[in-house]
């Protein structure tokens, strides 16, 4: 099964979003792909796999993203 973690524009600020779960509105997309990627390691750390994904244009449409095997 696959993770995502989603980093989506909102207004002003930036989510990080897995599944239903936020895990925080960050001023810049730098500090929101950088707690993104700290949450996709902890989630490997348990043995799963977890993409981290920057949304273009709200939560409909995925961009770029990276892949923590």
């Amino acid at each position: 099964m696959r993770i995502w973690i989603d980093i989506i524009p909102d207004g002003a600020v930036w989510l990080v979003r897995c599944q239903s779960a936020e895990y925080g509105r960050y001023r810049t997309q730098v500090q929101a792909f950088n707690a993104a990627v700290a949450e996709a390691r902890r989630i490997q750390e348990t043995g799963r796999s977890a993409h981290v994904r920057v949304m273009r244009g709200g939560e409909g449409q995925a961009g770029d993203f990276v892949s923590l095997l």
